[in-house]
């Protein structure tokens, strides 16, 4: 693995953040579509990207070619009942050629596929990590079994901490 990649969906982890919407979403009908996307997200490099088309996805997951293929055409076609209207409603675009043009639909890109809002849900995550982070080391804040030995509150520490992420 290469240095500084560690965490959300880095290639060999095997690591993916799964909100349980994918149950209520409208791709939940399909239970190939939602195989996929958690396959799909666990396999995501850190650009939300999975560098693997349906063949070697096959390879890789051991899952059945007819269950990628459902699953990736399910995921790549636009979706009218979608909460989200980018890229009209699909979870996933195709990764265009070298030369910039797309593959045809038919073809199930060698290439790789973006995660359309993947980045969205991996905000969504931090925030609700560093507002439950902030609130624990609030509850800190004055208690002097929480104090380090300068004198300084890890509340102090956590704000620092918070001013940092933010940038």
């Amino acid at each position: 693995m290469a240095a500084g990649k560690v965490g959300m969906g880095v290639p060999g982890t095997g690591y993916g953040m799964i909100y349980g919407a994918i149950w209520e979403s409208s791709v939940a009908d399909q239970w190939e579509a939602v195989v996929m996307m958690m396959t799909l997200l666990s396999l995501a490099d850190r650009d939300d990207i999975v560098w693997m088309g349906a063949r070697r996805l096959e390879l890789k997951t051991r899952i059945p070619a007819e269950v990628i293929e459902t699953g990736l055409r399910a995921l790549l076609s636009p979706d009218p009942l979608s909460h989200s209207t980018e890229k009209e409603g699909r979870r996933i675009v195709q990764i265009p050629w070298v030369d910039g043009s797309t593959p045809p639909e038919s073809e199930l890109n060698p290439r790789g596929f973006l995660v359309v809002n993947r980045a969205r849900y991996k905000r969504l995550a931090r925030t609700s990590y560093m507002r439950d982070y902030m609130r624990q080391k609030r509850s800190a804040v004055g208690n002097p079994s929480q104090s380090d030995l300068s004198g300084k509150s890890r509340g102090d520490e956590a704000k620092r901490e918070l001013e940092d992420f933010r940038k």
